[in-house]
């Protein structure tokens, strides 16, 4: 008997090879899997379907490209400091033993938040985006129809 994760992994590359061998035919496959993961890899169009309703159809680059990206700037420790009040409604703060983390919600204003760090003396050691997940935007979309409580968003 194999460990889960290498029945998986088998599992998937074959699921790869079964997909790359049905494109070559011209064959359309329904693949439908709660591990959104394996979709995001797996497949090229992705429908979601909430409450029994198709709510969107695109390909996965559609999807997770149509989002505002969520960016991580890591500062050297910064003294208590107030996010600045055009920035509060994006901008979360997490102090950590050795730096503090900025976590920006809206990739559009990373500019006018590293301007703002700057003015204040923050020293910044790195800015990292973070790729939106094809799981994070269920979750969104899920929520905005009603179909996911806040609580539950934040804990997957």
């Amino acid at each position: 008997m194999l460990p889960r994760e290498q029945a998986e992994r088998i599992s998937r590359a074959r699921g790869e090879h079964e997909r790359d061998e049905q494109r070559e035919r011209g064959t359309t496959v329904l693949f439908s899997s709660h591990i959104l993961p394996d979709v995001e890899t797996l497949c090229d169009r992705v429908a979601i379907i909430l409450a029994g309703k198709l709510t969107r159809v695109a390909t996965v680059g559609e999807i997770v490209s149509g989002s505002r990206q969520r960016v991580e700037i890591r500062c050297a420790r910064v003294p208590l400091l107030e996010v600045a009040p055009e920035l509060r409604d994006v901008v979360e703060r997490h102090d950590q033993s050795h730096d503090t983390l900025f976590i920006l919600h809206d990739d559009t204003r990373l500019n006018a938040t590293i301007d703002w760090l700057l003015r204040k003396g923050a020293r910044i050691r790195a800015v990292t985006p973070q790729r939106v997940s094809l799981e994070d935007l269920f979750l969104a979309t899920a929520s905005a129809h009603g179909e996911v409580s806040a609580d539950v968003r934040r804990s997957a």
